[in-house]
């Protein structure tokens, strides 16, 4: 369910992505957000913008836009630069469910961000 933490050993960055790419081809989006929001932090590993990437593009294949927007939203918060691509994978997957609405506040939130959809 989780990577493995031992107290004081600090696990490599790149362990946590393995973890989040398995996440994403096991279709375990919790997991994988759960990871970036809470574990990683736990284990005193910043997520980057990478581990947060293999997230949106779980999330996108999972129709989670909903989730997708709101880490876009943490990503934010916790100083990661959100790109592009960050957008358009959370964009496509409102697309998927028609979700009109979410796809609209998240290309305004990108062309704020001073990005254009492709």
């Amino acid at each position: 369910d989780r990577p493995p933490h031992h107290p004081g050993i600090l696990p490599e960055p790149a362990a946590y992505t393995s973890f989040l790419r398995a996440c994403r081809y096991g279709n375990l989006w919790k997991q994988s957000v759960e990871t970036v929001d809470i574990v990683m932090i736990e284990a005193g590993v910043e997520p980057g913008a990478s581990h947060y990437r293999v997230v949106l593009q779980t999330l996108r294949d999972s129709n989670q836009w909903q989730t997708s927007e709101s880490l876009i939203e943490n990503m934010k918060g916790r100083g990661v630069e959100v790109g592009q691509i960050d957008y358009d994978l959370a964009i496509a997957a409102t697309s998927r469910v028609g979700a009109v609405d979410g796809a609209d506040r998240l290309a305004s939130a990108m062309l704020q961000d001073g990005l254009e959809h492709t």
